[in-house]
């Protein structure tokens, strides 16, 4: 509340953007997978997700054709600034823990960690029911007996991320899933950025350390270039 509003409300009432939406990406995955959480009002305010990385004028073209489309959480429609919004959830924090026992880093149970980490994530969006998740984890799309179980880990460590887009732009970069396509109106190879170069601010203020730092993520003869890769981006 007051200088710190929720950041969904802050968007769409204040700001008035409401080109803000919820990627096709996700709205994919989730009515793919039968999961509630693509439901109306809870990640995106309809099914329709938007497709990123369009062109401006494709763009246009869909918002002008698909008025509906999903936008994030609550949308426009959010009732106070003082709207919670997630910063890390307790189902991210068992998925990382399945995560961690399919690697064998810990001793724990990944079946166990990655099952509490969906149903803590349902329960904590509302749509948790014990005959639903029975189902949804049954599936073959998610059950981890049915073999890639890193692969359907990573997936849903990246879909429990949201609403914060970095964070699951670094579980993917970081485990390789889910597997993404690249923007088609890429202006830089056709791939997928892999970091965030330095700001302006670091060469004007830094200069010396930040022109040392760069050279290690050089590219095709590019300095710090998006295309590098951080040290624990290794997939």
């Amino acid at each position: 509340g007051g200088n710190y509003l929720s950041p969904v409300y802050k968007y769409y009432n204040v700001t008035k953007r409401f080109d803000y939406a919820l990627s096709k990406t996700m709205t994919d995955q989730l009515a793919n997978t039968s999961d509630p959480r693509g439901k109306d009002n809870v990640y995106g305010t309809s099914s329709v997700g938007f497709p990123y990385g369009l062109s401006r004028n494709n763009a246009v073209d869909f918002a002008n054709n698909h008025v509906g489309f999903a936008q994030v959480m609550n949308g426009q429609a959010a009732s106070t600034g003082t709207d919670a919004f997630p910063v890390l959830t307790a189902g991210e924090v068992y998925l990382a823990r399945a995560e961690a026992a399919q690697l064998g880093w810990t001793g724990e149970d990944a079946a166990a960690m990655y099952a509490l980490g969906i149903k803590s994530s349902w329960e904590f969006w509302k749509v948790y029911d014990a005959t639903t998740y029975g189902t949804f984890m049954a599936s073959s799309a998610i059950s981890l007996s049915g073999g890639n179980a890193l692969q359907k880990i990573a997936t849903q460590e990246w879909v429990a991320s949201f609403p914060s887009g970095l964070r699951g732009w670094s579980v993917w970069r970081r485990t390789g899933f889910p597997a993404l396509a690249p923007s088609p109106a890429a202006l830089n190879g056709g791939v997928i950025p892999r970091r965030l170069p330095y700001g302006p601010n670091e060469y004007s203020y830094n200069a010396t350390n930040v022109g040392t730092a760069a050279t290690q993520y050089t590219v095709s003869g590019d300095k710090d270039s998006q295309l590098a890769r951080m040290w624990w981006d290794v997939q």
